[in-house]
């Protein structure tokens, strides 16, 4: 990862973090409003075929999000991001010694489209010694 990229992902790190981390009832409730929207924007602006989620497929997703607790989860896992920064810290001294596979693909947009399995086997083979990846 570039010194860029390595700060950029510190930030939105800590952006996720604080906004999810902090005044939980604000933040419940402030979601709650506009989870429609941001279901809408995220499969429609993120995706690499908007077409293959429809709109009963959004409200599907809308209808169990906007049910008490419905976000909790999703939220808890942004929390954890302090503690698990530090454990991946401390896993990462030591390369793992089994054989790994690294499959991946994917378009992120914010990430400038498409990823390509030299980058992930890449990322792979600063954590384990013994990588292949196809």
């Amino acid at each position: 990862m570039t010194i860029l990229g390595h700060a950029f992902y510190q930030l939105l790190l800590r952006w996720h973090t604080l906004k999810l981390t902090t005044y939980q009832h604000v933040r419940n409730n402030y979601t709650a409003c506009f989870i429609q929207s941001f279901l809408s924007w995220f499969y429609r602006g993120l995706t690499y075929n908007p077409a293959a989620i429809t709109q009963a497929d959004i409200n599907e997703y809308v209808s169990h999000y906007s049910a008490p607790g419905g976000l909790r989860a999703g939220f808890e896992y942004y929390r954890a991001f302090p503690q698990d920064a530090i454990q991946n810290m401390n896993y990462s001294k030591t390369k793992l010694t089994m054989p790994v596979l690294a499959m991946g693909g994917g378009y992120i947009p914010v990430l400038g489209g498409n990823i390509t399995m030299p980058s992930i086997i890449y990322g792979m083979k600063i954590l384990a010694q013994n990588v292949q990846g196809y």
